[in-house]
């Protein structure tokens, strides 16, 4: 099947962003086609070079987070089955609670987005550091509370050509795109260096699964055991070495004497 199909199956929005900047520049002549042929090139010719992982790929290992703060249970290894369309699964959907924090899974930068607020929202693209992408898709595109189309589903500060470090909050798990009619979800694809797609389930069973963070503590810190030194100190006080001072000020203000720098020594030992 023809892979400019498949990609207007799978990310009609994107394709069809990608389409209008070529137009902008369409005055009638072979330009416009040579800026669709690049735009089409870097967003699907590359994605869709392979749908199976080669054996290489698929016995190495590859340090990540799991994409789904806490971890999820139950989730099976769909990579290639059949799809509408006559397309094949690209990934590992992962059933969890609409709202459920999404991660990246390794350090990068952010490249493409789905980002229509109201449209075809919510999906991303992480370029790894590496050369690696991690693809996250059917993010929260919902006012909480409601199934309405309208929210949005990317954390603050996520946006083309951002920064984020492993573990970090992108989005969160929702029903976006054609998982309207399912439970929430979150399908993960994972991409070799040159956009070749592997199967990446081995890779998020071996996967560190990053728990919530505990709240801040608000109450007051307390030693059971007392400060190493208290004795040593309410010595010193018995003996007049110091009283204690005004706040700002250190204290003793007197020289000590020999006998009692000997009396505290004695006491230390």
């Amino acid at each position: 099947m023809d892979s400019r199909f498949l990609a207007e199956l799978r990310y009609p929005g994107l394709m069809q962003r990608h389409r209008d900047r070529a137009r902008i520049f369409s005055n009638g002549s072979g330009a416009a086609r040579l800026i669709r042929m690049v735009a089409f090139t870097l967003i699907a010719g590359t994605i869709f070079v392979s749908g199976a992982a080669s054996p290489q790929a698929s016995e190495d290992t590859y340090e990540m987070y799991f994409p789904v703060q806490g971890g999820v249970e139950g989730y099976t290894d769909t990579f290639g089955a059949p799809r509408s369309g006559g397309r094949t699964h690209a990934g590992t959907d992962m059933m969890a609670p609409k709202g459920t924090p999404v991660l990246a899974v390794a350090s990068g930068t952010v490249g493409w987005m789905q980002d229509e607020q109201g449209g075809q929202c919510c999906a991303l693209a992480i370029e790894h550091d590496d050369g690696w992408e991690s693809w996250y898709i059917h993010l929260d595109n919902d006012t909480p509370g409601t199934d309405d189309g309208q929210g949005w589903g990317f954390a603050p500060g996520i946006e083309p050509g951002a920064r984020v470090e492993a573990g970090q909050l992108i989005g969160w798990v929702g029903d976006s795109g054609n998982a309207e009619a399912v439970a929430p979800m979150l399908h993960f694809e994972l991409h070799m260096p040159g956009g070749i797609v592997v199967n990446p389930y081995p890779y998020l069973e071996a996967a560190t699964i990053l728990g919530e963070p505990p709240p801040p503590y608000q109450g007051q810190f307390w030693d059971d055991e007392g400060p190493v030194h208290e004795a040593n100190i309410d010595a010193l006080a018995e003996l007049g070495v110091t009283t204690g001072c005004a706040e700002g000020r250190f204290c003793p203000g007197e020289s000590v004497t020999r006998g009692q720098m000997a009396t505290f020594i004695a006491r230390a030992l």
